[in-house]
């Protein structure tokens, strides 16, 4: 029998410290009322409830704060456990990092889980930052290898820090004891560096877990290919992975996947592999076709072929599309929860929309109170021009779409090379330096590669989209 889901329950707000017992010591330090994230998993669990996490990323722009508190107040409401905070590699969003996890917990009430990276991360610089989180009472740890840096196609260890995951949490053990819950990563498709192409004449006899987790593209030349975590590479992973827990971590959160049967697959190969920690599941809140794509494309997720096939259907709606989200997102969420998922963790990408409608359709009690365009501090629109000069006028649908378009501009420019590869080549010269440039173009994240190329190049650009169909609202918020 599926439990009921913990979000309808009123003892629910009792997991991390009543909403009475935040209030009384708000001001205070922190540590006096978090608690860690496994303990309330283990009572969860004991009680038959699952629950809702939620996931953050630090906004580049204090109008993205602004807007990324208006979301934390939004999804609050559906009482997630704890909202995961993430980390710009090198610690280039450190302090905001900390700064958001100390707002999530004492103006929201929300138990934030703070990423931690390899990433650029000299040892003095983890230590410093454990401390800090330590000193202000953060009880809750994400440690991850990290992405590569911006611009590397290829990871590689900092002078004097850590070269994995593994590394990290060996090392927290061993300087904070259990003052931590950790949480670590698990790839149920096999880590992105492990998924390989597949010979065409490899594929018919690829093994039935293979052919289940492997992903299938169409090039641009139409030709097929065939990419998939072989079983020998999947089963190093699950090793990688039980040292990751036999060294300390108390809790797994999936990468993102769209077959809820991976999951149960992957769970399963892990029992089976001696590790028995919470498996927590990773949903992605599908809200745009371009970003569904780009996601797909970089973290090499496989698709199902029913949910490739809605998908193309409606690619050019994306009305149509962000329902396809929320109602694809709701039928994962009930399959998961049957195949004993402990609860479900969902990548916001700093959204509250397609969240709060994924819980609704689940039979969260009540109607969701979402922002809306032209709500006082969270959208606007308009910016007339300012004594700082043009560059400032603005007119689009929703600024506070900026960040998420910010992050499907720097998956497009892996994808472009060539701009790319002008603003190295010439922008130290600045070519473009007396040149103003206007134009009028879909209004797309390529455009916004684009724009910002001639930017680089040293151009002042004024830009018009020529129609707002082909115009994706978080790129025009990004530029």
């Amino acid at each position: 029998k599926t439990p009921r889901p913990a979000w309808v329950r009123s003892s629910h707000l009792a997991s991390a410290g009543s909403a009475q017992h935040r209030t009384k010591l708000r001001g205070t330090t922190m540590a006096a009322v978090q608690r860690k994230i496994c303990d309330i998993v283990a009572e969860k669990a004991r009680d038959g409830e699952t629950w809702t996490s939620v996931e953050f990323f630090p906004p580049r722009t204090p109008e993205g704060v602004i807007n990324l508190m208006n979301r934390m107040d939004v999804l609050k409401a559906a009482d997630p456990i704890f909202a995961d905070v993430t980390w710009g590699a090198g610690g280039s969003t450190s302090d905001l990092t900390i700064e958001l996890c100390k707002r999530a917990w004492n103006e929201h009430g929300l138990l934030p889980n703070m990423h931690l990276t390899c990433t650029n991360m000299p040892r003095e610089k983890v230590d410093a930052a454990l401390a800090e989180a330590n000193d202000c009472g953060i009880r809750n740890i994400v440690a991850l290898r990290g992405d590569p840096p911006r611009g590397a196609e290829t990871w590689t260890a900092t002078d004097n820090g850590f070269s994995c995951a593994l590394d990290l949490v060996r090392h927290i053990r061993e300087v904070y004891n259990d003052t931590f819950c950790i949480s670590v990563a698990g790839y149920p498709e096999g880590h992105p560096d492990k998924i390989t192409l597949v010979d065409p004449e490899e594929v018919p006899s690829l093994s039935p877990a293979e052919a289940r987790r492997c992903r299938t593209c169409t090039e641009e030349d139409g030709s097929v290919s065939t990419w998939v975590c072989r079983d020998s590479a999947f089963a190093e992973e699950l090793k990688y992975l039980k040292a990751k827990v036999d060294a300390g971590a108390d809790l797994i959160i999936t990468q993102m996947f769209f077959d809820p049967e991976i999951y149960g697959d992957f769970v399963t190969a892990c029992r089976g592999a001696g590790i028995n920690v919470p498996v927590i599941p990773g949903l992605m809140c599908l809200s745009a076709y371009a970003g569904f794509k780009k996601m797909c494309g970089f973290c090499k997720t496989s698709v199902p072929s029913d949910m490739h096939s809605r998908a193309e259907c409606i690619k050019d709606d994306p009305d149509a599309f962000k329902a396809f989200g929320v109602s694809y997102g709701a039928s994962m969420c009930r399959r998961l929860l049957e195949l004993g998922a402990p609860g479900l963790h969902f990548y916001t990408l700093n959204q509250d929309r397609c969240t709060m409608l994924i819980l609704q359709e689940l039979g969260w009690s009540g109607k969701p109170e979402l922002s809306a365009p032209g709500a006082a501090g969270q959208r606007s629109g308009v910016r007339a021009p300012t004594a700082a000069g043009a560059n400032e006028e603005y007119r689009v649908a929703d600024i506070t779409l900026s960040d998420f378009g910010r992050l499907e501009i720097e998956l497009a420019e892996q994808e472009m090379p060539g701009l790319m590869a002008c603003r190295k080549e010439f922008g130290a010269e600045q070519p473009l330096a007396a040149a103003r440039v206007s134009g009028s173009l879909h209004m797309t994240v390529q455009t916004a590669v684009l724009i910002e190329t001639l930017e680089a190049l040293g151009a002042r650009v004024r830009w018009c989209s020529c129609n707002i169909f082909s115009t994706q609202d978080h790129a025009a918020a990004a530029i």
